[in-house]
């Protein structure tokens, strides 16, 4: 897996390192968080994927699905 790309905003020949986020740059230079393309949310500076917490959740709890929304 691949971690590094170039950077197209630079045209420069530098490196960007791919973390996973998605974002997109606004009009005026700024960059909008929209999430993340893997389904993991960082918490107290951990990160946690949302399908193992609704695995657990369904493990221990008897009564089927249990949907986790992000």
């Amino acid at each position: 897996m691949v971690c590094y790309r170039s950077d197209k905003s630079t045209r420069n020949g530098h490196t960007m390192f791919k973390t996973g986020d998605l974002d997109r740059w606004l009009d005026n230079g700024e960059i909008e968080p929209l999430g993340r393309k893997d389904g993991q949310v960082k918490i107290s500076g951990v990160r946690i994927k949302i399908h193992g917490v609704s695995a657990s959740v369904e493990f221990f709890r008897p009564f089927g699905a249990s949907p986790t929304y992000m």
